[in-house]
């Protein structure tokens, strides 16, 4: 199980992750989402107004980009796997937060099969 504390106004939420073999759950304040299919890119159906939530499934050595949105911000966790970002290799047990200053893209590289959550937070 995973725990990820996320600003909601002047309290905090969390999104508790829960990985089982070929299966993820979400679980966001009273919304439980499972994803069995793992696409590339996926949309997780986890409705609020102002976090989404995505999830990369990467082979070896596979590139993924994506645009941040201006004054946005990101936080990526990888929930297995090993990817890098930049000069920034990110684990398991290792997560990355950052706010777009301009519209820009961020480019991902697998170093092993990885599956990361990407939460954006619209400010």
């Amino acid at each position: 199980m995973i725990s990820i504390a996320l600003k909601e106004e002047k309290k905090f939420e969390a999104l508790q992750i829960n990985i089982q073999a070929e299966k993820i759950s979400f679980l966001w304040k009273d919304q439980i989402v499972s994803i069995e299919t793992f696409e590339t890119y996926h949309t997780i159906p986890i409705w609020d107004d102002k976090y989404n939530f995505s999830l990369l499934h990467l082979q070896v050595n596979e590139f993924f980009q994506f645009a941040q949105e201006a004054r946005d911000e990101y936080y990526l966790q990888v929930l297995d796997g090993e990817v890098q970002l930049e000069e920034y290799i990110l684990t398991t047990t290792s997560g990355l937060g950052s706010v777009s200053a301009a519209k820009s893209q961020l480019h991902l590289q697998s170093n092993k099969e990885s599956r990361v959550l990407i939460i954006r937070h619209q400010l």
